[in-house]
């Protein structure tokens, strides 16, 4: 019955610490609006880190007013 006991006590333990150290990551993928200009951001993630960017739009306007 002892040994019943620990080896149960043992198998509850190493589930619950393996299922601590599971790692969860996100993507996420943004259409953007900023009045006339249609952008795409993006968001990446993880338990630790984070990066958010976004594409780079260039504008020019050589229109004489």
């Amino acid at each position: 019955m002892k040994y019943i006991f620990c080896l149960l006590i043992i198998i509850f333990s190493v589930n619950a610490f393996s299922g601590q150290n599971k790692t969860l990551k996100i993507y996420v993928e943004y259409a953007v609006m900023k009045g006339s200009i249609n952008t795409v951001e993006y968001l990446i993630a993880d338990a630790n880190n984070a990066l958010y960017t976004t594409e780079i739009v260039e504008i020019t306007n050589n229109e004489i007013i």
